[in-house]
């Protein structure tokens, strides 16, 4: 099974400088609901910081979390 090519990914956003994609660096939880990503350009050196809906994100209706994490047993 190969994996798709991380040039071709949504989550990577497009260089508002030189279209190149850009890597996400870094990710910090705002709150509860949402993440702070910083992207950066390998090409150009541009930071591009976008706030986004936090994976984790506590479902309303069940109070689960929307992960695929386990707790240890």
């Amino acid at each position: 099974m190969t994996k798709p090519d991380p040039e071709l990914l949504p989550e990577r956003p497009r260089c508002p400088e030189c279209e190149s994609r850009m890597a996400l660096a870094l990710i910090e939880p705002v709150s509860s609901d949402i993440d702070l990503r910083t992207f950066e350009c390998a090409k150009c050196g541009e930071i591009l910081k976008i706030i986004v809906d936090s994976p984790l994100k506590a479902d309303r209706t069940t109070g689960s979390q929307n992960s695929e994490l386990k707790s240890p047993t």
